[in-house]
């Protein structure tokens, strides 16, 4: 009898190391990490190209898989403000079909990562700042043609996810392995 455990216990052993199921020692932990939750913030003269300008950052945004597009910056733990500027004619003060655009980048200051390294008293200082703190802005400028405006929301989202998001994915990486 003991030796058809043993038997049966190695037949199985064996079939399931072929199978290429995971055995129990081998799974991994995997962790689900948050969304990112963006508030987006766009200012410009023409309510037509604000619009436009806001739709085409929105639909690159909702296309990261990991990103929460959120209404209001409090809720939000990242910022996306962007200034678009149409060129006009001196003269005739006519739309020339250019267009200069300046954003910035906001990431929350998350102070409860660093509790443990603040005094008592230092903590409630800072906590009452916490919607309000952020780290340094990224920023930068890009001229583009009325007519190409969907560029916009693609390279400006573009440089958001590899600037501010893909660094944070590299060390929840860390941490869910």
């Amino acid at each position: 009898m003991k030796r058809y455990c043993i038997l049966i216990l190695l037949t199985a052993f064996s079939v399931l190391s072929f199978t290429g199921k995971p055995i129990h020692s081998q799974v991994q932990r995997q962790t689900t990490f948050p969304k990112f939750k963006v508030h987006v913030d766009i200012h410009c003269e023409d309510k037509n190209t604000k619009a436009s300008i806001e739709s085409h950052i929105k639909r690159e945004l909702r296309s990261l898989q990991d990103v929460q597009i959120e209404a209001g910056s409090k809720d939000a733990g990242y910022g996306l403000m962007i200034i678009a500027l149409e060129g006009k004619y001196e003269q005739t003060g006519q739309k020339s079909g250019s267009m200069s655009i300046a954003y910035m980048f906001l990431q929350k200051f998350r102070m409860r990562m660093y509790k443990g390294l603040i005094t008592n008293a230092g903590w409630e200082v800072l906590k009452s700042f916490e919607n309000e703190l952020y780290f340094p802005p990224i920023l930068g400028v890009g001229n583009y043609n009325t007519d190409t405006i969907y560029k916009v929301g693609k390279d400006i989202v573009v440089r958001f996810d590899t600037q501010i998001l893909e660094p944070i994915r590299k060390i929840n990486s860390q941490f869910s392995n």
